[in-house]
């Protein structure tokens, strides 16, 4: 956990301030209007450094959380084989909904909140919360894994976190 270490004296107040977490969080806001809830980043290193909880998922959901905290660039993994059809990038309309990990019930999005969808509807609210139903299990086999930027991101460093991602993933699951 060299890369938590790193973080280990980074206060709120820094957290907030950091260029790259404010421009995820300003997209956040005008896409959705939701100034509640940090991007999924954020909340993953407040969580990690500042409450000293870093969220221990799985093996391959941990190794992109450290990707992303090293280099500071959100990455979603989902469950491959439980996607349907082609995948698509688009803005929830009113009354959207899904059901996020953890939750028994759909939630709402907000409108203009960017998300993932397939043939069976919503498996992403994209940069926040990622659905049930293609969470990465144990009996997972094939990996989509998705990032993203934007003005102020550099489209490198986002290449260069989910290529890190895919070696990790490929380094366990070949050991």
């Amino acid at each position: 956990m060299g890369v938590i270490a790193q973080w280990a004296n980074v206060t709120e107040e820094q957290l907030a301030s950091n260029s790259l977490l404010a421009a995820y969080r300003e997209l956040k806001k005008q896409l959705s209007g939701d100034t509640q809830m940090l991007p999924a980043l954020e909340g993953l290193l407040t969580r990690a450094i500042l409450k000293g909880r870093f969220p221990q998922v799985n093996s391959v959901v941990d190794m992109a959380n450290i990707v992303s905290i090293k280099h500071l660039v959100p990455i979603g993994l989902f469950d491959f084989d439980k996607i349907q059809g082609n995948v698509e990038l688009t803005l929830a309309l009113p009354g959207d909904q899904f059901i996020p990990i953890g939750k028994d019930k759909p939630v709402k999005l907000s409108p203009g909140t960017p998300i993932l969808k397939d043939a069976e509807g919503i498996f992403s609210a994209v940069g926040s919360r990622d659905s049930q139903r293609t969470m990465i299990t144990g009996g997972t086999r094939n990996v989509l894994a998705f990032s993203w930027g934007i003005e102020g991101i550099d489209s490198a460093l986002v290449s260069l976190a989910l290529d890190e991602c895919a070696a990790e993933i490929l380094r366990f699951s070949n050991s």
